[in-house]
């Protein structure tokens, strides 16, 4: 009890402004009493012309009658539908909205969680649907139910038990389709990570990105049996459901439809006994019976999916359980210096699932506007540290300060405002130049952007071409040339005062990565700058370099006291100056 008392609640957040579901369910009412009206008129009608002698005038009333309530229940019909459209849309917005606004604040590090992953997937790919159809059927259960009401007052009038007969004949299917729905959720849930696969060597095989690749490793015959083994897979699982669930269905269906032949044959006997019962009462039975088999049928679908959904629900709860970034507000100061200065006090982290610390006991000071770059060999940490900084995990053990204030309980929204970054895997938008740089944001005026994004004056319609392949006239860019786009993006963030560029220059050419480099150092000069790099000449322009390995600081130093030193900066400079 307390739990459908919990649904309710639940039921009522997400219905929360959705005004066109309820106008549509009030339509679907007056639709359900009009229904049976039209049945009887339509009885009246048959008896009426099957006497010897029979009033025109009154054919005429009862034709007139029978017509006009036909149009009023399409014209309300077709007002439902319209609303229904509405509502539908309605709802989809707000469940959406919901869902979003969870995933925008969802901690990062829950994605590495395989379990948790798959319920959010389960919620962005698949939840929101259900949830909108069965909500949707939540509102239509009363008109079907009404229509059966009102048909079986009219059927009790011929015989008591014709009702009762029809009802207790369906109420297999109910019990049938509750157990059914369960299997179905169950069966979702077993198939969903196959489907995620699935959907990952599909997206290889088509993606445009891999075509190259598959040509030059002849791969199309080995994609396509890793595509097969999967599809088989998922329609042995469907496949048994799915012959289960048709024999079940045709067992019940001979049941109803016995019901049926038994109440007409029944109609049948009566006539030639009763002379009270005739061809119009035939007529009615023969209309109302149809009308209750097929509104107990919609409504114990129904009422199972309503049943279903407490299934769905429990993903809900749990995905709105999710634990979130933290609310503290990142605290204002107007001393920007002491506001900004970043210190790593004995940190310590792991991955979720992983034993092994990918950081360990590290400690680090950045002042506000020092330059600085961390290097190190592939797996050292130092995209670890930087998405550390972010607050995009919480450490296992020690403090990330900035101005004094831990980072893992800051609000995310009031701490990011004053970082921006540039990944190594930014995101290329199908969009005009200026909405990739810009984004939302359209009062950001920046007038040096001719600096970074060279190349624009070259282009037709400058910062208004659309990139990519998704419209007809979109313009393809180089892989250098969407860097310098992703670099101009995290330079134009207006109240920014950390800058954190994950190897900034790796597909730029000498010349450009020159010209990046120095108007990152002229324009940002007083800002603190965070560069993670391979390309060790970059270093030789920041006050300090770090040199990471396993997780640790092993070297802290500028460029000339480390080339002095020749530890391990020296041997990796050397390294790549002799290569």
């Amino acid at each position: 009890m307390t739990e459908k008392i919990c649904n309710l609640i639940v039921i009522k957040k997400i219905l929360k402004g959705t005004k066109y579901i309820y106008i549509s369910a009030m339509l679907l009412l007056l639709i359900s009493i009009c229904s049976p009206v039209v049945s009887y008129i339509y009885k009246i009608l048959v008896d009426e012309m099957s006497r010897k002698s029979f009033s025109y005038s009154r054919m005429l009333v009862i034709v007139l009658v029978y017509l006009l309530v036909q149009i009023i229940v399409e014209i309300i019909e077709n007002i439902q539908n319209h609303i229904q459209m509405l509502g539908e849309l309605n709802l989809k917005d707000n469940v959406a909205h919901q869902v979003n606004e969870k995933l925008g604040k969802i901690k990062i590090d829950l994605f590495e969680d395989v379990e948790k992953y798959n319920l959010i997937e389960r919620i962005s790919n698949k939840l929101i649907d259900e949830i909108i159809n069965t909500m949707d059927i939540f509102f239509v259960i009363a008109s079907p139910i009404i229509s059966i009401f009102t048909s079986a007052i009219i059927l009790f009038s011929v015989e008591w038990y014709f009702p009762f007969v029809l009802i207790i004949s369906n109420i297999p299917y109910f019990f049938i389709l509750l157990s059914q729905n369960k299997k179905y959720y169950s069966q979702y849930k077993s198939i969903n990570t196959l489907d995620r696969y699935l959907k990952y060597w599909i997206d290889a095989l088509l993606n445009r990105k891999y075509a190259k690749d598959i040509r030059v490793f002849n791969l199309v015959e080995y994609l396509e049996k890793k595509i097969k083994k999967l599809q088989c897979e998922i329609f042995n699982i469907e496949y048994l459901f799915d012959k289960k669930k048709n024999i079940l269905n045709i067992l019940v269906s001979i049941v109803r439809n016995l019901s049926v032949g038994v109440c007409l044959g029944l109609v049948f006997y009566l006539i030639e006994i009763d002379e009270n019962v005739t061809m119009g009462t035939f007529v009615l039975v023969y209309s109302i019976v149809h009308e209750i088999v097929n509104s107990l049928s919609v409504t114990i679908s129904q009422l199972a999916e309503i049943e279903n959904l407490s299934l769905y629900l429990n993903d809900w709860k749990k995905f709105m359980k999710l634990e979130e970034e933290c609310d503290n507000i990142f605290p204002e100061d107007n001393n920007v210096e002491q506001k900004m200065r970043i210190c790593f006090n004995n940190v310590t982290f792991s991955y979720p699932g992983q034993n092994k610390d990918t950081i360990h006991d590290l400690n680090l000071k950045i002042d506000y506007g020092e330059k600085v770059a961390i290097v190190g060999k592939n797996g050292s940490g130092k995209s670890t540290l930087i998405n550390l900084l972010l607050g995009f995990y919480k450490v296992k053990e020690g403090k990330i300060l900035v101005g004094g204030k831990d980072v893992c309980i800051c609000k995310p929204e009031e701490y990011k405002q004053y970082l921006s970054c540039m990944f190594q895997d930014y995101i290329k938008f199908q969009l005009s130049i200026k909405e990739n740089i810009f984004l939302d944001n359209e009062k950001i005026e920046y007038t040096n952007l001719n600096e970074i994004v060279d190349f624009i004056k070259d282009l037709p319609n400058g910062l208004e071409t659309v990139l990519g392949q998704l419209d007809k006239d979109g313009e393809e860019l180089s892989g250098g040339q969407w860097q310098k786009i992703a670099f101009a993006r995290a330079c134009v963030k207006s109240k920014a005062e950390i800058f954190i560029f994950d190897e900034p220059t790796a597909n730029m050419d000498c010349v450009s990565e020159k010209r990046v480099i120095n108007f990152l150092f002229r324009n940002l000069e007083e800002k603190t700058l965070i560069f993670t790099t391979h390309n060790l000449e970059l270093c030789k322009f920041c006050d300090r370099i770090i040199v990471m390995d396993n997780g640790e600081i092993v070297e802290n130093d500028s460029f000339c006291n480390l080339m002095e030193k020749k530890g391990t900066y020296y041997d990796m400079y050397r390294s790549q100056t002799i290569l």
